[in-house]
């Protein structure tokens, strides 16, 4: 996993499996960039993305709002 921002756009890129296991760390990593209130949007990139259950599509879903 890896995140990078740029301006107020916080890009994420996603490989292997995203799941309960990698799905927390994913969602710690994301919540302490957004705690500093500069990002306005995110973009998923998941291209290499190989698996993802309901736990990662639960993190994902999260940000949403």
């Amino acid at each position: 996993m890896d995140l990078e921002q740029k301006g107020s756009v916080l890009l994420v890129r996603l490989q292997g499996e995203l799941d309960h296991h990698t799905a927390e760390e994913l969602r710690g990593q994301v919540e302490q960039v957004l705690a500093d209130g500069q990002v306005k949007h995110i973009v998923l990139n998941l291209e290499l993305l190989s698996f993802m259950d309901s736990s990662g599509l639960g993190v994902i879903l999260g940000r949403y709002k």
